[in-house]
């Protein structure tokens, strides 16, 4: 990885290979359209993850789909309530699953894919 030339080529830093982070989406989407609760915080570190991802990809979000991260973010930083959270008035389980797969769209449009 020292001298690969797709990043001499795009003149990218070498990545930080001790920064490693390991989500299973399919477990994402699922803790998001059907549980409770998220005992584990799964959600709230994803979520400040795939933000901080989507920021630095500098493609910008659509207002509606911030909002709904932000939020769900914001929340599950002091609650593990998923399902207090959702049945609050203006909070989607649909809308907050779109805006994930929005942004993992958004990154990844952005993304060099190293090998």
């Amino acid at each position: 990885m020292d001298d690969d030339p797709l990043l001499r080529r795009a003149r990218l830093p070498h990545p930080k290979l001790d920064q490693t982070y390991v989500f299973d989406l399919g477990e994402v989407i699922a803790v998001l359209h059907t549980a409770e609760a998220d005992m584990n915080a799964l959600i709230v570190n994803f979520l400040n993850l795939l933000l901080d991802l989507v920021n630095a990809s500098g493609v910008p979000m659509p207002v509606g789909y911030r909002r709904a991260l932000h939020h769900l973010a914001n929340e599950m930083t002091f609650s593990r309530d998923l399902a207090t959270f959702f049945a609050m008035r203006g909070h989607s389980r649909a809308t907050t699953i779109n805006a994930i797969y929005w942004s993992l769209g958004a990154v990844l449009s952005r993304a060099i894919l190293l090998r």
